[in-house]
């Protein structure tokens, strides 16, 4: 058929990434590197080792808190956080003597987010911020 082009282009999709694209796929290739010695802290890794959890507790854990509060786990639950964890911080601190009258203590998924969160509160675009060398590798 003359109708078909025999022709053949390719698009170099690095021209299109933005900054966002250019770290998290940084990141990525920080996660295959190799894995540092014993006794060393890798400040790449953007995750715990896996070896790290012991899954049976865990486990236990997780069905003891299941038995007791079934399908209020499955929920969204309260917004900050964990209520009876934020209960118990609130304990802990003031034992600590620390005073929580009238603060909140707002959980995360990580040290990520909560920096995230820190930062874009304290900050606006084009701010300058001094950090530590090494530091976290979304810092």
């Amino acid at each position: 058929d003359n109708n078909i082009s025999n022709s053949h282009w390719n698009i170099n999709y690095k021209n299109f990434e933005n900054d966002y694209m250019k770290t998290a796929n940084n990141m990525d290739i920080m996660k295959s590197e190799i894995r540092w010695k014993s006794g060393q802290i890798s400040f790449k890794s953007i995750s715990p080792d896996g070896d790290l959890f012991d899954m049976e507790e865990l486990k236990k854990s997780f069905l003891n808190r299941f038995n007791l509060e079934g399908h209020k786990l499955l929920n969204y639950g309260y917004a900050q956080g964990y209520k009876p964890l934020i209960d118990y911080l609130h304990g802990y601190m003031n034992k600590k003597g620390v005073n929580t009258t009238n603060k909140d203590i707002l959980m995360v998924n990580g040290f990520t987010e909560g920096l995230n969160l820190i930062i874009s509160t304290l900050t606006n675009k084009g701010d300058y911020i001094f950090c530590e060398n090494p530091t976290h590798n979304t810092s």
